[in-house]
């Protein structure tokens, strides 16, 4: 790797190749359950790391989530598919669907997602 040895301690090479490697191991298109064992780990790794190198005052929010990020992968599937969107899919619907100005707006787009969700297309 070629910024090893330049200037970077082993320390912060550690914190990036730990963050590098859980990252690269979450956005496979695939995952197993050992990928998101590693991938826990290593963003634990991550984070132990940052507090022993910038301290606790610089964590955020986020640093807290990598570790949870596991758990959402074993529920939802991999990272790279939308799952934290999944309803955004439909958002075509918004502009396709012909209503009758009645005031059944809402009814009218669940009639739609459900014929969708059973193979129907009109």
């Amino acid at each position: 790797m070629a910024i090893k040895g330049k200037g970077l301690s082993k320390d912060h090479y550690d914190i990036f190749m730990y963050f590098h490697l859980a990252c690269r191991l979450i956005l496979k298109p695939s995952m197993t359950k050992k990928d998101a064992a590693d991938a826990h780990s290593l963003f634990f790794k991550y984070n132990l790391t940052f507090v022993q190198l910038y301290t606790a005052e610089y964590v955020r929010p986020y640093n807290h989530l990598l570790v949870h990020l596991h758990r959402n992968i074993l529920d939802f599937g991999s990272a790279v598919h939308p799952w934290c969107l999944s309803y955004e899919r439909y958002n075509y619907l918004l502009k396709s669907v012909n209503t009758s100005q009645k005031g059944h707006f809402e009814k009218t787009i669940m009639r739609k997602i459900e014929l969708l969700e059973k193979g129907h297309q009109e």
